[in-house]
């Protein structure tokens, strides 16, 4: 039989164990878990907003990619940076975790960043989890292509249309543009993020402008399309 201290220090072990590790929601195919990172953490309530939130999304995703992996496994945490302009951030990691990064000193803290953005950055980090399994980036336009599609996903199933994924007529030669450059880190940043020339998400842009392209010569949708090479989205694109 256990003393009454003991018991009690075995209590205080656990939530600081659940507050440093998460308190996970698992299904078996979906773990949803909770970190806290320098001293910040998010709330039991809030955790409880982000899973609903999670577990809806991952549900409605795997109808259109059956090919997500079991278990997934969606890390949240909370960081402080005032770089996130929407105060968060996803990150799709192989073979089976996205990361999701949320300020919680955000304009409305964590609860209505959740409200605003969790839900469409799922989809498209569920995205790059399958079609990352299936077809590796080695060029840009491998890079293009993967964000492009993403976007297209995201924005066709949550009816969200991110500002990275709004093209203009200045999407066509921005392809052109994009051949044939290095792939490292800084210029990624520079071609995908932000252009020193003060262009934004010049690979997002061009990336969903040819996807849109390749789903309406095909007729395919973008997960239909999900492990269709560059080379074959490029050409259904009509931009060989």
């Amino acid at each position: 039989m256990t003393k009454p201290w003991r018991r009690r220090a075995l209590g205080s072990l656990l939530v600081l164990l659940l507050s440093q590790c998460g308190g996970s929601g698992d299904d078996g195919s979906l773990q949803v878990k909770f970190y806290s990172i320098d001293g910040e953490t998010i709330s039991r309530p809030d955790r409880r907003f982000i899973e609903a939130i999670a577990r809806d999304a991952v549900s409605e995703a795997r109808r259109h990619l059956p090919q997500l992996p079991t278990p997934l496994v969606i890390r949240v945490q909370p960081e402080v940076d005032t770089s996130l302009e929407r105060g968060e951030n996803g990150t799709a990691s192989q073979p089976n975790m996205v990361l999701w990064t949320v300020d919680p000193r955000h304009t409305g803290g964590v609860r209505r960043v959740a409200k605003t953005w969790l839900r469409t950055c799922l989809f498209h980090e569920l995205h790059h989890l399958v079609r990352d399994a299936a077809v590796a980036r080695t060029t840009m336009l491998d890079f293009v292509v993967s964000e492009g599609m993403a976007t297209a996903f995201q924005r066709d199933l949550t009816h969200a249309v991110p500002p990275w994924g709004k093209y203009t007529s200045d999407a066509a030669p921005w392809v052109e543009e994009l051949r044939g450059r290095p792939t490292d880190p800084d210029h990624r940043r520079m071609w995908l993020r932000r252009h020193p020339d003060g262009r934004r998400w010049i690979g997002y842009k061009a990336g969903t402008y040819l996807v849109d392209r390749a789903t309406r010569n095909s007729g395919r949708s973008p997960a239909d399309l999900v492990t269709t090479s560059t080379r074959e989205v490029l050409r259904l694109a009509g931009s060989p």
